[in-house]
């Protein structure tokens, strides 16, 4: 399979991802949009991100991106864990009191009148919020979390929604896409390759 259309955005590694083997194996955590793929690869035992890359394609679809960084960069890196984060501007959330699913596709009919075409709804539960956070995306980017074992899904703004408004965890966190690659690669001392 040809990637000549994929355009790298920004790669960074460190250096102990070339250096170490990681035979424990590493989580990848992915972050999807409809043309546009960004990792990062995690390595628990150190407690650091070893490798961030971002990239993109104008001519096809994600699938296309997905079969790029499993075929080609991490072929031979063992991996514990996946996690799709799905981007769509497609979200609302819906009160626990409320929530059905057999209803989910009906809640997002309150807030968009319209929905992409072959669009799958899903849902997130927000625990700290005892709310859901519903969100549609394009079925064939849905599609590629049913191609790996050890894969959890949810939209990129549930972890955030946790995260301010939970006991636990960070006070705030951010997604690539609102730092940017470059900003983040840099507070992460992340050398360029």
């Amino acid at each position: 399979m040809a990637y000549q259309d994929i355009s790298v955005i920004a790669s960074f590694q460190d250096e102990s991802l070339l250096r170490n083997q990681n035979a424990s194996g590493l989580d990848v955590l992915v972050q999807l949009k409809e043309n546009n793929l960004t990792y990062a690869l995690f390595d628990k035992s150190q407690k650091k991100i070893l490798c961030l890359e971002s990239f993109s394609t104008q001519h096809r679809k994600v699938n296309h991106l997905c079969n790029y960084l499993f075929q080609q960069k991490l072929s031979q890196i063992p991996i514990n864990q996946i996690r799709i984060a799905f981007t769509s501007p497609y979200s609302t959330l819906v009160p626990e009191s409320l929530y059905q699913s057999n209803k989910i596709s009906t809640f997002l009919s309150f807030n968009f009148s319209t929905l992409p075409q072959n669009a799958t709804a899903l849902s997130d539960k927000l625990t700290h919020l005892h709310s859901y956070n519903i969100y549609a995306v394009p079925s064939e980017m849905y599609e590629i979390s049913h191609l790996f074992k050890n894969v959890s899904t949810y939209h990129f703004a549930t972890p955030l929604l946790e995260s301010v408004f939970g006991e636990q965890g960070h006070p705030v966190r951010a997604t690539v896409s609102d730092m940017g690659p470059l900003l983040i690669a840099r507070l992460l001392n992340l050398n360029d390759t």
